[in-house]
């Protein structure tokens, strides 16, 4: 094994190389244009960390077999949050396990990655490195710019590292290296503009200046040609981003996180209110953090209600918005395991950006391609989450880092240091049930991203599948839930479906709409309220907890309240006049005729006003046009005015019969108890002198009236009932 990074030593074992080849055949793999194996997966991270972990058992079964023993400078440092992960699983109680798998399997890949390339030729790493970072970007050309990774963000972390090191090729190699260094570099570019991607090209860019200063006072025009490079880096995607600031918010790319925005000014602003909300989960989690993996679940509490408007593109995007991590590499160690674990991995970071900037003055031409893509790798660490988020970047940068923190005048191995080397990747093996768990459940989903796929059973077989392989999972209660939904099955079945994902996401938004919409169907209207408070204390405008809302606040007889529900919800996803006019009809189906009317004002202000005649008429033209709900609604209200016009003549037999035929209409709908037309039907039975079929009336409501049932009905209903309180 090659220890020495100087120009001088030559010497490269085959071993090296066939350690080099296989350290890198996970990035390799998941960048792999043209039918990757994530690039339509439902759970990339999950999916991409599981298959990187299999992926990386050759590379350790030849490491074990060479009895390597690399020494690591600062890869103890690494070892606290590997070690507080270990803790929280063996002490702690994650609430989403799924995620916790996930992110347990992702820091054993990273350590047993950097062992990997500690004991790996460097010029193979650098070279494959700019070869892997080529097919990624090779393969977001296509529209939508996902590329093979699922998201343009993720596809342009894969190929930072390889654009850098391939800018230092093309300086520093010979031959056909050069080329595919060259080819490394603009393949990133063009795709870093066609995307667009800011965040790699400024990485990018920042990589190349600081390589142009560690060679200012050695390779002058070397130094100027690095900073033209970089200004093309950060230059082209930026102008491409600006320009692209005015398309359609809503054709973003479906797997992109909700801190994507099209402008560049919108997205550091969304970054920068992650990060405040970040230090306030910090702040309230300093000692242990929230859990490995547990971002996603804690973090909506802490959320700006600015930066979810943001995400959301001011509500035009109709997707709920999740924020997965913190979009900083730098401070997600330090959410999820605590402000020791997190320093300790700022630490590390800061060794591996001093062994990158000692290769970059270094005369290694392939350590200094190394060290270049790990700035750049680095930088890009600081506005997404290439390593702890991203299988194929995670990789790159790990037998990158080892390669250039390999101690180079390690003598033998000791027995700790080997016993220490051999236990850290051997970890990777013992979760390799885990990772294939991880990869089955993303595989298993892979019918529902196919267009092609038309067909139901299969995607209930895949559901089921999914589900098989990991019970655990949000994604997957999720879409049984929704299945459930499309089947039809009971409310109250459909919630409990709902409560399962809540036990592992406790504050998502959609769980919380959905499970209050299935429990308000199912007559549990105060589980509903709750839950849809509950959705709104974590997101002020969220336009279907509002709408939600305000339909039980409006059914509930509170109408004032349910009409400033609807009076928050952003101009963006206010209700149509077609939803207003629906909910209109249910309430008048209710009974409830001044919430029906102030609906009916909003959605049709022309339909205000109308006599019994033209209710009558009206529910006759949409009961021709198949439109029975909103028919039944507006001849319920037809029947109720005819009876307060005979009421007020004293036409009482006459009234009966229209309140009758209006309590009829509110009848036919299942789980409606119309309290207020009991009532008027009831005063009006007793005002005819049928005074027992009164009470019968009065008896055979299951529910009973309020005070604001009773003041909601017309003055002639007040002497009658009065007259019926008494005994």
């Amino acid at each position: 094994m090659t220890r020495d990074g100087d120009a001088r030593d030559t010497r490269t074992s085959a071993a090296d190389v066939a350690q080099g080849l296989l350290a890198l055949l996970p990035a390799l793999v998941l960048a792999w244009p043209s039918g990757g194996p994530v690039e339509h997966d439902f759970a990339p991270r999950s999916t991409g960390f599981g298959l990187a972990a299999l992926l990386a058992l050759p590379g350790i079964a030849l490491f074990l077999v060479r009895r390597a023993a690399p020494t690591v400078r600062g890869s103890w440092l690494l070892l606290a949050p590997v070690l507080a992960t270990a803790a929280w699983l063996a002490f702690g109680d994650p609430v989403d396990p799924f995620e916790a798998t996930r992110a347990t399997v992702g820091w054993a890949l990273v350590l047993a990655t950097l062992l990997l390339g500690a004991a790996s030729d460097p010029a193979t790493l650098a070279r494959g490195a700019a070869f892997v970072g080529l097919l990624a970007a090779f393969s977001g050309y296509a529209a939508p710019h996902a590329g093979a990774l699922g998201n343009s963000g993720a596809t342009s972390e894969a190929a930072t590292l390889g654009a850098a090191a391939g800018a230092l090729l093309v300086l520093r190699d010979r031959g056909a290296w050069r080329v595919l260094g060259a080819a490394a570099f603009a393949a990133f570019v063009v795709h870093a503009a066609r995307a667009p991607v800011l965040a790699g090209g400024v990485a990018l860019a920042v990589a190349l200046v600081f390589t142009a200063l560690a060679r200012l006072g050695r390779q002058r025009v070397a130094a100027s040609v690095l900073a033209a490079a970089a200004t093309l880096a950060v230059l082209v995607p930026f102008v491409s981003q600006g320009a692209s600031a005015d398309r359609e918010p809503g054709r973003t790319d479906a797997r992109e996180t909700s801190a994507v925005d099209t402008s560049p000014a919108s997205g550091v602003g969304v970054r920068a209110a992650i990060l405040a909300s970040s230090a306030r989960m910090l702040a309230a989690h300093p000692l242990a953090g929230v859990g490995p993996g547990q971002f996603p679940a804690e973090f909506p509490p802490y959320r700006d209600a600015r930066e979810i408007e943001a995400s959301s593109h001011g509500r035009l995007q109709a997707a709920e918005t999740e924020v997965e991590h913190a979009h900083d590499d730098w401070i997600q160690p330090a959410l999820e395991l605590g402000l020791v674990a997190g320093l300790l991995w700022v630490a590390f970071l800061a060794t591996i950006a001093w062994g990158a900037w000692r290769a970059l003055r270094s005369d290694d031409a392939h350590r200094a391609a190394l060290g270049a893509g790990l700035l750049a790798l680095l930088v890009h660490a600081l506005a997404r989450a290439p390593i702890s988020s991203n299988a194929a970047s995670a990789t790159l940068c790990a037998a990158a880092a080892g390669a250039l923190l390999v101690r180079r005048d390690a003598g033998s191995p000791a027995f700790a240091r080997r016993f220490v080397a051999i236990a850290s990747v051997l970890w990777i093996v013992l979760l390799a049930p885990r990772a294939w768990s991880l990869v089955r459940h993303g595989f298993a989903l892979h019918p529902l991203a196919d267009e092609r796929v038309d067909d139901p059973e299969r995607r209930e077989r895949a559901i089921r599948k999914a589900a098989d392989c990991a019970p655990d999972s949000v994604l997957v209660r999720s879409l049984e839930a929704r299945l459930a939904e499309a089947h039809g099955e009971p409310p109250g079945q459909i919630a409990a479906r709902w409560e399962s994902v809540l036990a592992l996401r406790p504050h998502r938004v959609e769980a919380l709409v959905q499970f209050a919409t299935a429990s308000a169907r199912s007559g549990d209207l105060a589980g509903a309220r709750a839950a849809l408070r509950d959705a709104l204390e974590l997101d002020p405008g969220n336009p279907p907890a509002l709408q939600n809302l305000a339909t039980i606040e409006c059914q509930a007889g509170e109408l004032a309240e349910g009409l400033a529900h609807l009076d928050r919800i952003p101009a963006a996803r206010a209700p149509d006049a077609e939803w207003l006019q629906g909910l209109a009809a249910r309430l008048a189906l209710r009974g409830l005729d001044v919430e029906s009317a102030a609906l009916t004002a909003r959605g049709d202000p022309t339909r205000t006003g109308l006599t019994p005649e033209e209710r009558y008429a009206r529910a006759r033209e949409l009961r021709a046009a198949g439109r029975d709900e909103l028919a039944d609604g507006w001849e319920a209200r037809a029947h109720r005015a005819w009876a307060d016009q005979h009421a007020a003549a004293a036409r009482w037999n006459e009234a009966v019969r229209s309140l009758r035929q209006d309590l009829r209409l509110c009848l036919e709908r299942p789980g409606t108890d119309p309290v207020r037309v009991r009532l008027a039907l009831a005063a009006a039975l007793h005002a005819a002198g049928r005074t027992e079929e009164a009470r019968q009336q009065l008896a055979s409501s299951p529910s009973s009236p309020t005070a604001r049932d009773r003041s909601s009905l017309p003055a002639w209903t007040r002497e009658p009932l009065a007259a019926l309180d008494r005994p």
